[in-house]
């Protein structure tokens, strides 16, 4: 069976559990840090993926079995801009939703094998939640 890590910063979006939303004033209060930019260390922030700016993203595939590696950098950007705090998201940085009710992120990793023998595919897909109040 095969190991799956997702190299995608907006994937963080799709973490966490059932915590409640900060009130605004907190949120409010928190730096903002363009993605790319630094992190504070050990301080709270939240995360902003401007629109049409680029979020790299790389495509590694590597093993023992293989005889050589393959790693490539794809790029992609947003038509909006997202924001994000823990498992929380936005898309003005003024109103908060769970991520789930405002992106819905699906990846599909196809291996090829006996019952894919075709060459093999990840396919990542990131959409907006149809009906968000956003």
């Amino acid at each position: 069976m095969p190991r799956y890590t997702i190299p995608t910063a907006l994937l963080v979006l799709l973490l966490g559990g059932c915590a409640q939303l900060p009130a605004e004033q907190e949120l409010a209060q928190l730096p903002i840090v363009q993605f790319g930019d630094p992190a504070p260390q050990d301080k709270a922030f939240i995360l902003h993926f401007a629109a049409g700016k680029p979020i790299p993203s790389e495509v590694l595939i590597d093993g023992t079995l293989l005889t050589n590696a393959a790693k490539e950098t794809l790029t992609v950007s947003l038509n909006k801009d997202v924001y994000a705090y823990k498992q929380w998201a936005s898309f003005d940085g003024k109103h908060w939703e769970d991520a789930r009710k405002l992106l819905r992120i699906k990846l599909d990793v196809r291996i090829p094998g006996y019952t894919h023998p075709q060459p093999g595919q990840l396919h990542l897909s990131v959409d907006t939640v149809p009906h968000s109040s956003n």
